[in-house]
């Protein structure tokens, strides 16, 4: 809580763009536009090549035959019970989503007194096939280093604060902040 204005404050805080950052936006909004004309307004959950429902699985085992008495077996005796021989799952690390990284527009922002922090995680993301679209300042009241993600990429968000080390991911929505593309902001080194 601020003493002067008796409120408390939230996520917000104000970017200031730089030209390159702003041509940047337009030429996204463009190509935005342009590409949702080449699809033609159809709507295809698949169109990235990524499955979107749960393999189908059966519920019943069928086709495998009831054992029935036979003349040499008494009705008593009952068939003894088979060990099961489907393998135990084996502990995996947690899948991240399969994502087209160079899809999605990245901002990198610093919120810290450390020069040239915001470049040097842009040149690391793009090591990683991420295309950033641009760096500069934020001021404003981050907790810890962020990802946060527009409607519609959070998958996204997931993979990019993997790539980068990012603990906490949060949807622009939900932080208070418009954005348009994934904006990474940060309030110190990332390990």
């Amino acid at each position: 809580m601020s003493p002067q204005s008796g409120r408390l404050r939230d996520e917000r805080g104000l970017a200031l763009p730089s030209v390159v950052t702003l041509i940047a936006a337009a030429a996204v909004v463009i190509l935005a536009i342009v590409f949702l004309t080449t699809l033609g307004g159809g709507s295809d959950d698949a169109a990235d090549g990524t499955p979107t429902g749960k393999p189908s699985v059966p519920s019943k085992i069928t086709g495998s035959p009831e054992p029935h008495p036979s003349s040499s077996t008494s009705p008593s005796t009952k068939p003894k019970p088979q060990p099961s021989k489907t393998p135990k799952p084996k502990p995996t690390k947690t899948s991240l989503p399969t994502v087209q990284r160079s899809h999605y527009p990245l901002s990198i922002f610093n919120t810290t007194s450390i020069s040239g922090l915001a470049a040097s995680v842009a040149q690391k993301a793009e090591s990683k096939g991420w295309t950033v679209h641009g760096t500069g300042n934020w001021n404003g009241n981050v907790p810890t280093t962020t990802v946060y993600y527009p409607a519609g990429m959070a998958d996204a968000a997931k993979v990019l604060a993997h790539d980068l080390g990012i603990d906490r991911v949060v949807s622009a929505k939900a932080g208070g902040i418009s954005i348009v593309r994934l904006s990474v902001i940060l309030t110190g080194r990332l390990d």
